[in-house]
């Protein structure tokens, strides 16, 4: 990336990039540790950045622009004039009540303007907070990311990314009652608002309700006919439900899709993970099996030796459950407790598939233990562990 400018008002960078963007040059603002001050004026600065390749194109477009009149980086609004005293006149010509509906006119236009400066002030202002949630919600400060959240909706009451983007914090901290009424609020206020749907979805199959939760994928991929995510979701709905057949095709069509949002860069081997599970219960193992290890030596993401191709290496029976344990417990205290909870669901999952049950409840017994709710592993071991005991 290039910076091709850099401002102290975000509005004019907002102006560029949209220029930019008109143009079919993808731009992006990026600030360097700003602090506002009031008035849409940042302390720090903001860039406006360009793939490298579009330099010189967005350079003589910013330069075209240049010529269009616009306001300074310092601009303050006029204050409103104070109205003098009115004076009783007792007879009035024409040209008085022309006077006074000048300057009535006037004071309603310098109102306005002052009305609408506000507006727009508060308006950056929240896009500023909201800019820095998510930053802090990428760095794993979920509080900061949710003050800051919380003032951008002060400021801008109607802002639904606000309101998705503190649900999926509050989620992660498992406030799962505020992340469903957070995304409750931002489908309000924005009917069409994809990852909200999908956002809902996830925390109702988190509360037990598949139904509700397979309805708002449904309306994910209505919107979005491209949602690897909703495809996924809805895929295991299908799975936990014991459709296998729609489940291999929600799982089929995801895992030739993007990711839009993940926990890792190789969320795009999970849908292969869940392929090889729909068809093992349709009877289906062996053949399943292959493909699974085709797609293996065919892949392009990750590394050789990365968690998700255990998994893999595991299901097709290339690793004993021993050793698969046993990786589970590689990486940071967090990063290995998320593994336990993928490993212990898998291999309750192909204990069952072996016929047995006991071995597959402990396992997925032990799933739960790791308290990794936000996990679809978790969520399915709930659903097979209650099919286990009816």
């Amino acid at each position: 990336m290039t910076t091709v400018r850099r401002y102290i008002n975000l509005a004019r960078a907002d102006l560029d990039k949209s220029v930019l963007d008109a143009a079919g040059i993808p731009a992006f603002l990026a600030d360097e540790n700003s602090v506002a001050i009031g008035y849409g004026i940042f302390v720090g600065g903001v860039r406006l950045q360009v793939q490298d390749e579009d330099v010189e194109r967005a350079r003589r477009v910013l330069q075209e622009q240049a010529g269009a009149p616009s306001l300074p980086d310092d601009f303050i609004p006029p204050e409103a004039p104070a109205p003098e005293e009115p004076k009783v006149e007792i007879a009035e010509s024409s040209d008085t009540k022309r006077a006074v509906l000048g300057v009535v006119a006037t004071l309603v236009v310098v109102f306005l303007m002052v009305g609408a400066f506000s507006m727009w002030k508060a308006s950056h202002n929240a896009y500023f907070y909201y800019k820095r949630g998510y930053a802090r919600g990428v760095k794993g400060n979920l509080d900061g990311a949710i003050a800051d959240y919380d003032r951008a909706i002060e400021l801008r009451p109607r802002y639904s990314n606000a309101y998705n983007n503190r649900g999926y914090a509050k989620l992660i901290k498992g406030n799962l009652d505020g992340a469903l009424a957070d995304y409750d609020k931002a489908i309000e206020l924005d009917p069409d608002h994809v990852r909200a749907y999908y956002n809902r979805g996830f925390v109702k199959r988190m509360n037990g309700d598949l139904d509700g939760a397979f309805a708002d994928y449904d309306k994910a991929i209505q919107l979005d006919p491209k949602n690897e995510n909703a495809y996924y979701g809805r895929g295991v709905i299908h799975y936990d439900k014991r459709d296998w057949g729609n489940a291999l095709v929600d799982f089929r069509t995801a895992s030739t899709l993007k990711p839009i949002v993940s926990k890792s860069e190789t969320l795009e081997d999970y849908p292969h993970i869940q392929i090889w599970m729909a068809r093992a219960k349709r009877g289906e193992r062996d053949a399943a099996t292959t493909e699974l290890k085709q797609y293996l030596l065919t892949r392009i993401i990750g590394k050789p030796g990365d968690w998700t191709s255990t998994i893999i290496r595991f299901m097709t029976g290339d690793l004993p459950e021993s050793e698969f344990l046993k990786a589970a417990d590689n990486g940071d205290e967090k990063q290995a407790w998320n593994q336990r909870c993928e490993a212990y669901f898998y291999v309750g999952t192909v204990r069952l598939i072996d016929g047995d049950k006991s071995g597959a409840a402990d396992y997925f017994k032990r799933c739960l233990e790791t308290g990794v709710k936000n996990y679809y592993e978790y969520q399915s071991a709930a659903v097979e562990l209650a099919h286990l005991s009816e």
